[in-house]
């Protein structure tokens, strides 16, 4: 339950302008937050990568995805085996 609540948190963060979602210029502004190097179009084709309903922002499931995490039915994030 701490894990799940601290993934909502870490969104949240991102998520600057409170809709819920993580457009592509919050999601290039956290990688650099949080000291991730990457080239402008590795930031592109990561975002369009996980973006699966091709909508310009990440939702909450989206985000899990990109972390490699999954909700359980239960609600709880748990680590995806890769």
């Amino acid at each position: 339950a701490n894990s799940v609540r601290r993934l909502r948190e870490v969104f949240s963060e991102i998520d600057r302008n409170g809709d819920r979602r993580i457009d592509r210029r919050e999601l290039r502004d956290a990688l650099m937050k949080f000291r991730v190097e990457l080239q402008v179009d590795e930031v592109e084709m990561l975002f369009d990568r996980f973006d699966v309903d091709r909508n310009n922002s990440m939702d909450y499931k989206e985000f899990l995805d990109l972390l490699g995490a999954k909700p359980s039915d239960d609600g709880a994030a748990t680590r995806r085996d890769r």
